[in-house]
């Protein structure tokens, strides 16, 4: 079994803190009987749902970019014309973090939404390569398929 590559430690370690850090933490405060969620923290699980984003990256192959549609239940949609199963791919997310899990998870990509409206951040895969990436938002129809 080959070895992860040093690059790929800093994404599963911010993966494991924005699943089970301060704002899971949070949540689950906010959960507690007799208390409300601010509107903030409600809104913040749809934040991303319906939403089209360009995504761009280079992982070696060069320059790539393609459309993903963000639906409801964690379902995503995408149009990298290299993608051969349609059906499992999920996202998720935690107020302003989002996740992208392409192809059961062979490729994970950790997104932070920038004020600017983008998203910024770091992907990596299960044979231990890992990339920065970008995304927009799009008007592209990603559900055409």
């Amino acid at each position: 079994m080959k070895p992860p590559r040093m690059g790929v430690l800093p994404v599963v370690m911010a993966a494991a803190l924005l699943l089970s850090g301060p704002m899971a933490r949070a949540e689950s405060v906010s959960r507690a009987p007799n208390s409300a969620r601010p509107p903030a923290e409600a809104a913040a699980g749809k934040l991303f749902e319906g939403s089209r984003w360009a995504l761009n990256y280079n992982a070696g192959e060069g320059e790539r970019m393609y459309d993903v549609q963000l639906h409801g239940g964690g379902r995503m949609i995408n149009t990298d014309p290299n993608d051969r199963t349609h059906d499992n791919d999920r996202w998720e997310a935690k107020g302003k973090y989002l996740i992208l899990r392409f192809n059961d998870s062979y490729a994970v990509y950790l997104g932070t939404l920038q004020s600017d409206g983008s998203l910024k951040g770091q992907a990596s895969n299960v044979v231990g390569d890992s990339w920065p990436w970008t995304g927009r938002p799009s008007r592209g129809d990603t559900t055409a398929r």
